[in-house]
């Protein structure tokens, strides 16, 4: 069954953000003019037919980790919200929310894919949704963002952790493992099993379940290594 584009072009032509959807092999079918702008292509007419690989910004280098989300969304039947930082032309970074949904066609067989990106311009709203991504209560994200921002009250000895310490625990929190965490960071995963184990001493952990337990408890769900900033990073959160 074919998309139905001119239902969908109601809605992502009227809503804020860049709002487009794919097809079951991540091709696109159609996108609206913010989306467009946000990927530095003039024309959103341009697009359909591509892959995320032939964007002209530097976003289309994380071409594979996009399509290993679609098919994940795909297979799940569920939405997926995504954490995405990536430079533009000129180097200058920027963080956006994204959320993919899966899109259904009469028979409730997945078709493709409709996708949502809003750019995230302060650090503390994206801290903020961290936080509900570890959190206990089930808060819609959206609901989140209308809110003000939220510091831990206990930031424990996150200071004194290195830059990989910290990006280690990041990824680990978000259910990474050392190989995946390796891979993100260019590192081997035994280096980074030692920066596991660094974490364990210094925050008195006694496994690695203990040790994403109590980052949990002391609000490290909601805090981003700003070294982070200074690199692409395509990364779900759990919700």
């Amino acid at each position: 069954m074919s998309v139905p584009i001119d239902q969908l072009r109601l809605i992502f032509d009227h809503y804020p953000g860049g709002w487009g959807c794919l097809d079951r092999a991540s091709r696109y079918i159609y996108v609206n003019r913010e989306f467009a702008r946000l990927v530095e292509l003039p024309d959103a007419q341009a697009i359909r037919g591509l892959s995320p690989a032939d964007l002209p910004c530097p976003a289309a280098t994380f071409s594979d980790v996009f399509r290993v989300q679609d098919m994940k969304v795909q297979r799940n039947r569920r939405s997926m919200q995504i954490l995405d930082i990536h430079p533009d032309s000129r180097g200058r970074m920027h963080a956006y929310l994204s959320q993919k949904i899966p899109l259904f066609d009469e028979a409730r067989e997945v078709i493709g894919i409709i996708f949502h990106i809003r750019p995230l311009p302060v650090l503390d709203v994206v801290s903020l949704c961290l936080q509900q991504a570890g959190s206990e209560n089930n808060f819609s994200i959206s609901r989140l963002l209308d809110n003000g921002s939220l510091e831990p009250e206990n930031s424990g000895n996150w200071q004194e952790m290195t830059r990989r310490e910290r990006e280690v625990l990041f990824f680990l929190i978000r259910g990474n493992s050392a190989r995946q965490i390796g891979e993100r960071l260019s590192l081997s995963h035994r280096t980074i099993e030692q920066y596991i184990g660094f974490l364990k001493h210094k925050l008195g952990a006694s496994s690695k379940f203990d040790l994403i337990k109590m980052a949990f408890d002391r609000g490290y769900a909601n805090k981003i290594p700003e070294s982070l900033f200074l690199q692409q990073v395509s990364v779900e959160l759990v919700v």
